[in-house]
């Protein structure tokens, strides 16, 4: 794990007087051989096959599904395929396949892992989501939701 974010609050409490509340810093991955597994069944795991499509697929010791997280100055990180390739957005409007690209480190390949356990944009509206955990589901941009199990992923090495 890596540098995070943390989040000051300020503003006027009773009386006047000036509050701050500090929260802790979310800390980000970072590094090589990460897994990441969709929390509705995690023995499935986002692939990249190497033909510029992100899927789900059955969690298997390869390439495919080992991905690096980068360590950005800005927090953000850029996640790697075995390919060398980096994770897209692409426009990230709702409904957008996620695909693989050449890292060009641009916004649409920058992404942030929350405390809720979801992969999203940096300004927290648009989270990676799978249809459903099963072989061969699209992994796509939508909306972030507060209780939707398709947007929360785990990580193992």
């Amino acid at each position: 794990m890596g540098v995070g974010i943390v989040l000051v609050v300020a503003g006027v409490g009773a009386g006047g007087a000036a509050v701050s509340a500090r929260v802790a810093k979310v800390p980000q991955p970072h590094g090589i051989d990460f897994q990441i597994h969709t929390t509705a069944d995690s023995n499935f795991c986002v692939d990249s096959p190497g033909d510029g499509s992100v899927i789900v697929a059955s969690c298997v010791p390869n390439d495919n599904e080992h991905f690096t997280f980068t360590h950005n100055a800005d927090g953000t990180f850029q996640l790697v395929d075995g390919f060398g390739n980096c994770l897209d957005r692409g426009d990230g409007k709702a409904g957008t396949l996620i695909t693989t690209a050449a890292c060009d480190f641009g916004p649409s390949q920058q992404f942030l892992y929350r405390l809720t356990d979801k992969i999203n944009d940096p300004a927290g509206k648009v989270c990676v989501t799978a249809v459903k955990a099963t072989q061969n589901a699209s992994v796509y941009d939508d909306g972030c939701h507060r209780t939707r199990g398709d947007e929360t992923f785990s990580l193992s090495r």
